[in-house]
C-alpha cells in the first residue's frame, strides 16, 4: 500500500462508522438498543484499532496478545473475564504483528465458547492493517460456569504460523456467585489389602459435594474427604468427586484405587510317580493383586525358563526325581508352595524262563517297594493277570504253578497302576 493512500482509506473508515454512530445518538428509540449499543463498541474499536500499515503488502506473524473487553467497560488486556449471566459482552482479540505492522489474518476460531456467545468469521484473506484485527467473541451468556480453556487460535498463511492463547471465561448467574472450581484434585492411590485410603480435594465457591465410585454417588460421602477405614478388594475402583453451588457444578478427575493382594494359591501341586521315559506335570492355581509371577525350582534351585503355572517334564529320567516347588511372587510380598514329589521308576524285567518242577519260573527285577503284575497270554492276544507282589529291593522268584503242564505260555510284567 502506497502511502498516498493512507489519507483515504482513514477517510473510508471514517465515514463507514461516523453515521452509524450519529444514528445511535440522535435517536432516542435507539439509544439504548443493542444496535447503539454496538454502534458505540464500533466508534471505540476505532480508536483502539490504530492506524494503517503505510508499508505495501506488508504483514507479519501473527501472535495474541490478549483479549479487551469492550462492554460494560474497558478493563485492558486480559486472559480472565467475568460476567454475569444475561449481561451483554463484547471481546476484542488483540492481535500483534512485527514492529511497526499489523498482522495480516486468514483464520481466526475460539472454542468452546460459553452458551450464548459467538465469535465473528468474516475473515479476509486480503486484508491488512485496520481490518485484519476486528475480530471479536460478542454476545449475551446464558448459563452459569467456568469456561477454561477457551482456546483463541489465528494465523496467516503467508507465514505459514499459527497462534493461540487460553483464556477463562466466568459466567456467573444473577446472584454474582461464581461456581466452584476445584484447586486441589484427588489423587490416585494403592494400598495393599485391608490398609487405609482416602480421597481430598480443596473447592472454592462454598460447595456442596458428592463423590460417586464408577459415576454412582455414594450414600452419605458428602464431605471434602472420602476415606476407607479397612480396604477390600471391592474398594477398588475409580472415584469423582462433584462440587455444586448455586451457579454451578464441577467434577473432579478421576482418581484410581488399587488394593494389592499378596499372592495365594488356591490349588497347590501334587507329587507324581512316573516311569522312566514317559511325562511328569506339575501345576499350581494362584491369584493375587497385581497377578504373581512364578519360578518353579527343583531341591531348592530355579530351573531356567520355567516361570508359568504349570511345569510340564518330558522323557524324565532318574536324575530328574527329587523335590519340585512353585515361588510366586508380586510387588506386596512372595509365597512358596507345598512340596511336590518326582518319583521315577524304571519298567520291571524278566529274566529268561526256565522249567522248575514242570512249572515256568523266571527272576523279576523292578523298583523298590513298587508293585508289579505278572500277565500272562497263550496267544500275544489276550493278557491274563497272574501274580501281583512287590520286594523291598526290587528283585524276587517267580513260579506259576497254575499253569497247566507243557502248556505253552507267554509272560510280561507291568508297574501297577
Amino acid at each position: 500500500m502506497k502511502t498516498s493512500k493512507v489519507p483515504s482509506l482513514a477517510l473510508a473508515v471514517v465515514l463507514q462508522i461516523v453515521p452509524v454512530c450519529r444514528v445511535a445518538s440522535v435517536h432516542p428509540a435507539l439509544a439504548s438498543t443493542s444496535f447503539a449499543i454496538v454502534a458505540r463498541c464500533a466508534a471505540a474499536i476505532a480508536a483502539l484499532l490504530g492506524s494503517v500499515d503505510a508499508v505495501s503488502g506488508a504483514s507479519a506473524p501473527v501472535y495474541v496478545a490478549g483479549v479487551q473487553s469492550l462492554l460494560p467497560s474497558a478493563p485492558g488486556v486480559t486472559t480472565n473475564i467475568t460476567r454475569p449471566v444475561g449481561s451483554p459482552m463484547v471481546l476484542r482479540i488483540v492481535l500483534g504483528g512485527g514492529v511497526g505492522q499489523q498482522p495480516q489474518l486468514d483464520y481466526f476460531n475460539a472454542s468452546p465458547l460459553p452458551p450464548g456467545l459467538i465469535i465473528n468469521t468474516n475473515v479476509n484473506t486480503n486484508s491488512v492493517g485496520l481490518e485484519s484485527t476486528n475480530y471479536f467473541i460478542y454476545g449475551t451468556p446464558t448459563t452459569a460456569g467456568v469456561y477454561f480453556p477457551v482456546t483463541v487460535t489465528a494465523g496467516n498463511l503467508l507465514y505459514v504460523g499459527v497462534a493461540s492463547t487460553n483464556i477463562l471465561i466466568t459466567i456467573t448467574n444473577t446472584s454474582g456467585a461464581s461456581p466452584p472450581t476445584l484447586t486441589t484434585q484427588p489423587q490416585s492411590r494403592a494400598v495393599t489389602n485391608g490398609g487405609s485410603a482416602s480421597f481430598t480435594v480443596v473447592a472454592t465457591g462454598s460447595p456442596t459435594y458428592q463423590w460417586r465410585k464408577f459415576g454412582t454417588n455414594m450414600p452419605g460421602a458428602t464431605s471434602a474427604t472420602y476415606a476407607i477405614g479397612a480396604t477390600t478388594t471391592n474398594s477398588a475402583g475409580n472415584y469423582t468427586l462433584v462440587a455444586s453451588n448455586s451457579s454451578g457444578a464441577i467434577t473432579s478427575r478421576v482418581a484410581v484405587l488399587t488394593v494389592l493382594d499378596p499372592p495365594s494359591i488356591a490349588s497347590q501341586p501334587q507329587s507324581l510317580i512316573v516311569t522312566n521315559g514317559n511325562i511328569a506335570a506339575f501345576q499350581v492355581a494362584a491369584f493375587g493383586i497385581p497377578p504373581p509371577t512364578y519360578q518353579w525350582r527343583f531341591n531348592g534351585t530355579p530351573l531356567a525358563g520355567a516361570t508359568a503355572a504349570s511345569l510340564v517334564l518330558t522323557n524324565v529320567s532318574p536324575s530328574q526325581a527329587g523335590d519340585y516347588t512353585v515361588l510366586l511372587s508380586n510387588s506386596v510380598s512372595t509365597t512358596v508352595s507345598a512340596i511336590a514329589r518326582l518319583t521315577v521308576l524304571f519298567p520291571p524285567t524278566l529274566s529268561h524262563p526256565l522249567l522248575e518242577g514242570g512249572n515256568a519260573a523266571f527272576d523279576v527285577a523292578g523298583p523298590n517297594n513298587v508293585n508289579v503284575v505278572i500277565l500272562s497270554s497263550t496267544d500275544l492276544a489276550s493278557w491274563q493277570p497272574v501274580l501281583t507282589n512287590s520286594a523291598p529291593g526290587g528283585a524276587w522268584h517267580f513260579s506259576d504253578t497254575n499253569s497247566p503242564p507243557a502248556d505253552a505260555r507267554f509272560y510280561r510284567a507291568l508297574l501297577q497302576p
